[in-house]
């Protein structure tokens, strides 16, 4: 049966092939599967542009840019040199290049942010910040948010929502990558995307910014503001303006006069002119950040912290521009740790939990991981360079990190605790470098849940046996490097050697050292069939040198282990 509904098939498409040919024959036709080989590519106003490197320029420019362009396949490539210049943005201040490449989709986009994550971790040990990803599930819930906040849902139809609304553009994506090496921006953008923003035009120099103007849209501007009576052409200048990115900022002469009440502290000016004109641009609040970290003295009255921080909500927009949203939550971030540090009682690390990590997630924005790990970081900060600080410290700490982890749901626990930094940096904040060596019995706990997953990084395990060591509990020490080493096979033991030795060597502990020669732990080198890289044999010498100076009792077992 089966072969007979093939046979027909089959007649049926040699039937249908034929009757087209006899057609495009009799009537002069060129079928269109014919003509595919003659379609010319779609061209792009960025085609005629090549990838130059600014001079003077770090080798890790070149590196990024040839892995953007022969690896993962970005078109359409530029690169611009910001140091020295006179841009007034904000990205431009803590960015020396900017990279902006074309993908071919939204789902390139992702996939291309995955893999350049992946080769600046592997080839320059370096966690890639990124603003603009989120996924269908993020973006379904934010638009959802918005709905119910406006009260707008039940009058707006079905293909009108901003539901509707959002998936229909979501074949469209921007990527902002901070790589974390030599300030290293890359922008990754749709075609449409990057016709949209236009971004060149943010980043050119002065003198080339008329290449990227589009002059094609201008003209179509032009012509349909012309059409109809003076009424209907402001209506339709109104609707029809595009917005153009500039370098040059339409607020510098009030932010030089916000930058002037500010260095003398006069708060209620400032409060009148974010009353008066409304203005919540970011420069203007860039100004705010900047005039509370060039304070010739240093902040520290309670008082003046509230009033600093008063000022900066003052100029905090309550709807961020979806183009430049990251560089408002960075701005606030870094404003927020700086009152931290200048008074640690008066704005502790607890309330950025809800003046920023709450703030953002409840106006729609996604938490990334690296919001955890900037707000891990400052509560080791805070922990370390208070001289009182003790077991219930830690406990009232962890008890905060707890708090700001249940922010991230859509970050589940098993993605967090497989991130080397986010496990390094989460067991620092469960110990003290006291005499003491105080830590938290959560410390173990985790620890163990680590070992039961088995599935560790040399650097997270570098980071466990570092700890353990800090805190002298060789029992623990000894259980966690021993972990499944009997499993394995010859030229499968990636256990971090040289960094075991090393915390033996620093601890100079003779029977400690003793122990791990004596009772056969560095013969699993040879049995395993470790590489002897040079950091390995370093170490080893100096374990050698400190247990026998002479260099006699264990020179047969050291030539060999290094042979």
């Amino acid at each position: 049966m089966l072969r007979l509904i093939s046979r027909c098939v089959l007649r049926r498409r040699i039937v249908s092939t034929t009757c087209l040919r006899q057609y495009s024959k009799k009537e002069g036709v060129t079928p269109w599967y014919l003509t595919m080989v003659d379609r010319e590519p779609k061209q792009s106003i960025f085609q005629a542009q090549q990838v130059v490197l600014p001079q003077e320029s770090p080798q890790s420019l070149a590196t990024i840019t040839d892995q953007l362009k022969e690896r993962l396949g970005l078109s359409d490539i530029i690169v611009f040199d910001l140091r020295g210049s006179d841009f007034t943005t904000a990205v431009a201040k803590v960015s020396d290049f900017m990279i902006i490449g074309t993908a071919k989709s939204a789902k390139h986009c992702q996939s291309c942010f995955v893999e350049l994550n992946g080769f600046l971790k592997q080839e320059y040990n370096s966690v890639a910040y990124v603003e603009g990803n989120v996924n269908a599930r993020e973006e379904k819930k934010r638009l959802r948010r918005i709905a119910r906040k406006s009260n707008l849902g039940k009058s707006w139809g079905a293909n009108s929502s901003p539901y509707a609304q959002g998936f229909q553009n979501n074949s469209e994506a921007w990527f902002m990558i901070d790589c974390h090496v030599d300030n290293i921006f890359v922008n990754i953008l749709t075609e449409d995307r990057r016709k949209e923003l236009n971004l060149e035009e943010l980043y050119a120099p002065e003198n080339e910014r008329h290449k990227y103007q589009h002059p094609k849209d201008a003209a179509e501007t032009e012509q349909n503001v012309e059409e109809g009576d003076d009424v209907l052409a402001g209506l339709r200048r109104l609707a029809y303006q595009r917005r153009q990115y500039s370098t040059i900022s339409p607020t510098l002469e009030s932010s030089k006069k916000l930058a002037d009440l500010l260095s003398n502290e006069d708060f209620n000016a400032t409060q009148a002119i974010a009353q008066s004109k409304n203005d919540h641009s970011l420069h203007l609040l860039q100004t705010v950040v900047d005039s509370f970290a060039n304070q010739t003295v240093p902040v520290a009255d309670p008082k003046k912290i509230e009033q600093w921080k008063a000022v900066f909500d003052s100029f905090w927009p309550l709807v961020l521009p979806q183009a430049t949203a990251s560089l408002y939550w960075s701005s606030r971030l870094r404003f927020l740790k700086m009152l931290n540090i200048a008074n640690k009682t008066a704005y502790p690390v607890r309330r950025i939990i809800t003046d920023y990590l709450l703030l953002k997630r409840s106006t729609g924005f996604p938490l990334v991981q690296d919001d955890f790990l900037q707000f891990l970081q400052l509560v080791i900060i805070n922990l370390s360079v208070n001289p009182k600080a003790n077991y219930w410290d830690l406990v009232e700490s962890n008890s905060d990190i707890e708090k700001a982890l249940k922010l991230f749901d859509d970050l589940n626990d098993e993605t967090l605790l497989k991130d080397e930094l986010v496990v390094t940096m989460l067991l620092r904040t469960m110990v003290l470098n006291d005499e003491k060596r105080t830590h938290l019995h959560a410390l173990y706990e985790v620890v163990d849940y680590l070992m039961k997953t088995r599935d560790l990084t040399p650097t997270m395990m570098a980071s466990i046996l570092e700890i353990l060591g800090g805190i002298k509990d060789w029992n623990k020490f000894f259980q966690f490097w021993e972990l499944g080493a009997r499993d394995l096979l010859p030229g499968q033991d990636y256990r971090p050697w040289a960094e075991f030795i090393k915390i033996i060597v620093n601890s100079n502990d003779t029977a400690l050292m003793n122990k791990i020669v004596n009772e056969g732990h560095l013969l699993w080198l040879k049995r395993n069939e470790v590489e002897m890289t040079r950091s390995i044999g370093s170490q080893l010498d100096k374990l050698f040198e400190k247990l026998d100076p002479q260099g006699i009792a264990f020179k047969t077992l050291k030539d060999y282990l290094c042979s």
